[in-house]
């Protein structure tokens, strides 16, 4: 759905300014965490505010999702005419996926006390079981439940 002349400069433009995250949250986080802002320090040793990280970005993030939110329409059609029907058909192709993490959510609570688990191996046994389960229901009910016409289309891109 994105057009083939530009994918290489998205993907350019996403690889640099991701970076350009990274290196920002690395030099400006410890100045946050190093300034309190008149607040009470987490330790009692040292003065530390390791809770400020956090608000390093929120000055971008609520506008950025405002206007994500207004202004940004790049979902590709699922099959339908219309952006509701679009919308519907988004919606419940991740509702599968999210149902599908749950049963693994479901497995990770109900083994965290099961014998076969509690060795190294075992543990990461269990993780590996998990992807497994979150993966393969995933697949299936993607295959069975989506609608005809975005699964068409899914396929195509």
């Amino acid at each position: 759905f994105y057009p083939k002349r530009l994918q290489g400069y998205a993907l350019g433009m996403n690889g640099g300014l991701g970076n350009l995250g990274v290196s920002v949250s690395q030099l400006l986080a410890p100045v946050f965490m190093g300034a309190g802002f008149g607040a009470a320090s987490v330790s009692e040793v040292t003065n530390t505010w390791t809770y400020n990280a956090g608000w390093l970005w929120f000055c971008l993030c609520i506008p950025s999702a405002v206007m994500a939110f207004f202004w940004m329409n790049n979902q590709p059609t699922h099959g339908e005419a219309t952006t509701l029907l679009n919308l519907k058909n988004f919606w419940w192709m991740e509702i599968v996926g999210i149902f599908a993490s749950f049963l693994a959510v479901i497995t990770l609570i109900n083994t965290r006390e099961a014998a076969a688990f509690q060795s190294s191996s075992g543990k990461i046994g269990r993780n590996f079981l998990l992807v497994l389960i979150a993966a393969i229901t995933e697949h299936l009910f993607m295959w069975s439940l989506t609608p005809a016409s975005p699964k068409a289309r899914v396929r195509t891109q």
